[in-house]
This record gives C-alpha cells, structure tokens and sequence, in this order.
C-alpha cells in the first residue's frame, strides 16, 4: 500500500469494509480524506459506515457525522448522486423533509435509475404518506437491485397497510431471506400476524 496515496488507503477501507472490520475501515477512509480532503469517495465511505451505525443505534452523533460526511463527498463533487441521495436521507432522519426532497430531486437528475436514488425518494415518500408513489418507487428500486431489503420492508408496509395480508408476508419474508438479522422486518411480520391471529 502507498502511504500517501488517498486512494490506496481508500480502497484498503472497502477491502476492510466487505470483511466486516467497519472500525478499520473507517479509519482507513479517514486517512484517505485526511490525505486529499477533496477526495469524495472517502468521504462517502466513512458517511456509509456512520449512516449504518446510526440504524443501527439511532445515535443522534452517528446521524450527524453521516451527514458531515455525505455533505463533504457532494462538496468535492456536487454530481455523486449517491452521496446526495444519502445526504437526503440523513435530512429526512433530521426531520427537515424540505431539505431531502432537494437533495433527493438533484439525485435524481444525475441518476434516476440508481438504487439508493430511488430508495431515498420512497422513504421520503413513505414519510410524506403517499403510499402508490412509495410502492412505485420501491419496485423500481427492487428491479435495480433485487436485494434491497429495506425495499421488501417498505412494500411489506404498504401491504399490510392495505389489508393485502399475503403479499406482506410474502414481501417481509423476502427481506429477512435475504438478511436473516432484519429485526424491523420479522418484528413487522410476527406484528401483523398476530394481529390476524395467524400464529
């Protein structure tokens, strides 16, 4: 690895990342920003791990450091949609709606097919309480990446919403298949069933 060179430490940072050392990758992708403070790739990366911790823990200080960072990566390049799209996100978890639908709409100029595009416009959605566009958007994002387990989520929501019983279960069923350790997605499941007293 170059010492110096902010892209090395960048990619050794994804390397650590796809391990599941999140601590070391994180220090690598601040090393790499620490290195080239214009570099947006880095400053994504470390945004990535902040904005998972903050699901993960809902710590207000993990919320803010994501934002930093998404707001760092769409400061050295205003077109990295994904960065923008995250930056949406992490407004919308702010509780400012305003500001994730210009992040979110700017997204979606650069790059309307993307994955992490369209998921931040159903959330925002979702939150805006239009339940047709939350659902078109979600399926869209499914088309671009059939992993999306929040996507599952969210259809299973709007479902189960509309009393459609079978097709949220189908739908929570699939985000848990393919992440066996989604809580929000089981809980939802086991809430819905016994409240049809299926269980």
């Amino acid at each position: 690895m170059e010492p110096n060179n902010p892209r090395s430490h960048n990619y050794r940072g994804l390397v650590e990342f796809c391990g599941k050392n999140e601590p070391q990758a994180l220090r690598y992708f601040e090393k790499a920003s620490a290195l080239d403070a214009s570099f947006p790739d880095a400053w994504y990366n470390a945004g990535c791990i902040h904005w998972i911790a903050y699901q993960f823990t809902h710590d207000p200080a993990e919320l803010e450091r994501a934002f930093q960072s998404f707001s760092k990566a769409v400061a050295a390049e205003p077109g990295f949609a994904e960065a923008r799209a995250k930056r949406g996100l992490a407004w919308l978890a702010k509780g400012d709606g305003a500001k994730a639908e210009v992040d979110l709409l700017a997204a979606t100029r650069e790059d309307r097919d993307n994955p992490d595009v369209l998921m931040g416009r159903c959330q925002l959605a979702v939150a805006a309480k239009r339940p047709d566009s939350a659902q078109e958007l979600c399926t869209a994002a499914l088309r671009a990446d059939p992993k999306l387990v929040e996507a599952h989520k969210i259809l299973g929501d709007v479902a189960r919403d509309r009393n459609l019983v079978a097709t949220a279960v189908d739908q929570y069923r699939a985000a848990f298949a393919e992440k066996a350790d989604y809580a929000e997605a089981r809980v939802a499941l086991i809430e819905m069933l016994f409240h049809e007293k299926r269980y």
